[in-house]
């Protein structure tokens, strides 16, 4: 067990040299590294795979079973593994949004869990954590995207974290679709110092095709506080009353759009959009726009007919 204990801890320095501006330099998922000998070495035991970390990402809880599970103990003896320990996780391509590479995730016979945990400095509030995600597969497994942030150091889950927002799903298209999830902290004085990116995938069926692939990940932020960025904009968005379409502000420079109900709730999220958005199957009522650009967010209430 010490080694494997030995390996969670290294990786875990290694692999999260902190970045600053809560920016995600790996969030793209395009570097990925070879980490099977370092793995085989510090473990005992030879591997019958090829073991790839996605840039400073590292799987913490796939790592911490492997340390502490009995499982695991009769591969000390053998010296070899004859079973593959991190198929859960694999670098697949194409990515979302035209990209080349994507994370995939999924369970196996020994856990059904598979995760990835990236830490960097932040200094900043972001606005939003979006990305992409898709799920090939019919069990409705689960997928959650966390950010968490701290003053003091990087949390590794919500229960330790300062802040915490999560993207949950249960299955969920086949192709490729972009979340947005608003981050708001308490206080508008709050600067967080260090912020974590968290994956988790869990099973729920026992087959072993099924699957989440994830890319694009980002935290969209600014270093001003949220009553500062948050402005009330009446022309984000026309015609307001709409029926069908709305026409985007050609003169803002819109990363992202999410339209939620009256109760918080997310009905439509855009990636960049441009000019004319076509949204005629929402039911008739009040909603609000919420377009995040580089140095501020845009809020708009809107009415359906």
């Amino acid at each position: 067990m010490k080694p494997l204990l030995f390996t969670l801890l290294s990786l875990a320095i290694s692999t999260t040299q902190l970045q600053s501006q809560c920016h995600m330099p790996d969030g793209n998922f395009e570097q990925w590294q070879d980490a099977t000998d370092t793995i085989q070495f510090e473990m005992g035991f030879d591997l019958i795979e090829t073991v790839q970390l996605p840039g400073r990402f590292f799987p913490i809880v796939r790592l911490t079973f492997l340390a502490t599970a009995s499982v695991t103990e009769p591969y000390f003896d053998s010296g070899v593994a004859d079973v593959a320990l991190f198929s859960g996780l694999k670098m697949v391509t194409p990515g979302a949004n035209g990209s080349a590479t994507a994370a995939q995730l999924s369970g196996d016979s020994l856990e059904v869990i598979m995760d990835l945990l990236s830490k960097q400095e932040c200094g900043e509030r972001p606005s939003s954590l979006q990305g992409y995600f898709r799920y090939s597969g019919d069990d409705g497994d689960s997928l959650t995207i966390s950010a968490l942030f701290g003053s003091e150091k990087s949390p590794v889950d919500i229960v330790t974290a300062e802040a915490g927002f999560e993207f949950k799903t249960a299955g969920g298209p086949a192709e490729f679709t972009f979340f947005e999830v608003p981050i708001t902290f308490d206080d508008d004085d709050y600067i967080p110092a260090f912020a974590s990116l968290k994956i988790l995938t869990e099973k729920i069926g026992s087959g072993s095709e099924s699957f989440f692939e994830v890319d694009e990940l980002e935290l969209v932020g600014t270093t001003t506080s949220q009553r500062d960025f948050i402005v009330e904009n009446h022309a984000l968005l026309a015609p307001n009353p709409f029926h069908s379409y709305l026409d985007v502000d050609a003169t803002q420079d819109i990363r992202s759009l999410v339209i939620t109900d009256v109760q918080g709730r997310q009905v439509k999220s855009f990636k960049n959009p441009k000019e004319t958005l076509l949204i005629h199957d929402l039911p008739s009522g009040t909603y609000f726009a919420r377009a995040t650009t580089v140095h501020e967010v845009l809020v708009q209430r809107i009415v359906k007919l």
